[in-house]
């Protein structure tokens, strides 16, 4: 199954990709308690010079954290994002785009945070970021992960 074919056999259109990896993730938290962290990996839209930076002399797509505001425990979702990005941001000040937290018209606004206070949204670069580029943050941001989920 994947998003597309759920949206497709429910006839709900694009907009509505939330409620579709909803149904999906709704049973894997139910199922694997034990998980301590849920990333909802993006890209941005934004351009390339707002989503690159160079770290001693390498290409890094940068990283920044999306988080809703819109549901009842939305802060214990934006503390799991505040403690990665400090980690990020001690080990690669340039790295991190930063927080970004949305809510009100024309945005989603709670992006499934509301099922886990462990998940988190992370818009990875942008569309005009390379593969290398993606890799290079990819190779870096996995540590800082396994740090912060072995703090847990």
């Amino acid at each position: 199954d994947s998003i597309t074919t759920y949206l497709n056999d429910n006839k709900l259109d694009y907009s509505n990709s939330y409620l579709a990896s909803r149904h999906f993730l709704t049973p894997i938290i139910n199922k694997y308690s034990s998980i301590k962290l849920f990333i909802d990996l993006h890209r941005d839209s934004a351009s390339k010079d707002v989503t690159t930076t160079v770290i001693e002399n390498k290409s890094y797509a940068k990283v920044m954290f999306v988080i809703g505001k819109e549901y009842d425990s939305y802060q214990k979702n934006l503390s799991v994002a505040v403690n990665i990005n400090e980690k990020i941001k001690s080990k690669y000040k340039t790295l991190s785009r930063g927080i970004m937290q949305k809510q009100g018209q024309y945005v989603n606004g709670v992006y499934n945070q509301d099922l886990n206070e462990n998940i988190i949204l992370i818009e990875l670069g942008g569309d005009k970021n390379n593969l290398d580029e993606v890799l290079n943050t990819i190779s870096v941001l996995v540590n800082i992960l396994g740090e912060y989920i072995n703090e847990k």
